[in-house]
C-alpha cells in the first residue's frame, strides 16, 4: 500500500512539473476577469492538501530512514587473528580481445595480479562507541585511499561522521557492503582490515576488547 501511494505521489509530481503556464499571446476587444481558479494553481493547491492529508513527508523520510539501516548480521571478531589468502578465479570460458587470447578456459587467475588493490578495504558494523572508536583511529592513522563498507548499522551516520571528523579527506569511500564481496573476501567477522601484499590479500582480523 505504501509503496502504490509513493508511486502515486511521484507520478503526480511528475505532471505537475510538467504543467507549463499559459504564454500571453495579446487581446482583442473587451476582456473579463476570470472566476474559476487557474488550472495550475488548483492543481497545486490540491497536492499540497494531499501531501498534508496523507503525511507524505513522513512515510518518505520513514522510508528513506529504513533503507539507510543495514543488518548482516556478520560476528564481531572475537580475537586478533592475521592471514593471508589468494583470490583466484577459473576461467569458464576462452576470452578473447581483437583477436588476441587474454585467457583460455580452465586456467586459474590471480585477481590481485590482473586489479592491484589499492590502500585499505574496511569491514565494520558501525553500531558501538568501541567500534566508531576503532575506525576513527584507522582513518587518522592511514592516509591512504580507504574504502569502507558497512555491515550493521545506518550508512547516512557513518557518512555524516566522516565528513565531520575528517572534511579534508577525499581518498574515503563509504557504503553498504555489496553481498558479492562477503562470498569474494569470505568475510568471517567484523571488524575487518584487508589490503595487498605482492600479489596477496594481507586480512587482519581485530578482536573484540573486553573492559578490564
Amino acid at each position: 500500500m505504501k509503496i502504490a501511494l509513493l508511486l502515486f505521489i511521484f507520478i503526480l509530481s511528475l505532471k505537475l512539473q510538467a504543467i507549463e503556464q499559459p504564454i500571453f499571446l495579446g487581446q482583442e476587444g473587451k476582456t473579463f476577469k476570470p472566476t474559476e481558479k487557474d488550472m495550475y494553481e488548483l492543481l497545486k493547491e490540491k497536492f499540497r492538501k494531499f501531501q498534508q492529508d496523507n503525511n507524505v513527508s513522513e512515510i518518505l523520510t520513514k522510508s528513506l530512514r529504513k533503507k539507510m539501516q543495514i543488518n548482516m548480521e556478520i560476528p564481531t571478531c572475537k580475537i586478533d587473528k592475521i592471514y593471508n589468502k589468494q583470490l583466484l578465479y577459473t576461467v569458464k570460458k576462452d576470452i578473447n580481445f581483437q583477436g588476441v587470447s587474454i585467457a583460455k578456459k580452465g586456467q586459474v587467475v590471480n585477481l590481485l595480479k590482473k586489479m592491484p588493490l589499492q590502500g585499505l578495504i574496511i569491514f565494520t558494523n558501525y553500531s558501538t562507541a568501541k567500534e566508531k572508536s576503532l575506525l576513527t583511529n584507522i582513518i587518522s592513522n592511514y592516509n591512504t585511499t580507504l574504502r569502507i563498507y558497512l555491515t550493521k548499522g545506518d550508512i547516512s551516520i557513518l557518512k555524516n561522521d566522516i565528513e565531520k571528523y575528517f572534511p579534508n579527506r577525499n581518498n574515503i569511500i563509504s557504503g553498504i557492503v555489496p553481498m558479492v564481496f562477503l562470498k569474494k573476501f569470505n568475510l568471517q567477522c567484523v571488524p575487518t582490515v584487508m589490503y595487498q601484499k605482492d600479489y596477496e590479500l594481507i586480512v587482519s582480523e581485530i578482536g573484540e576488547k573486553k573492559d578490564e
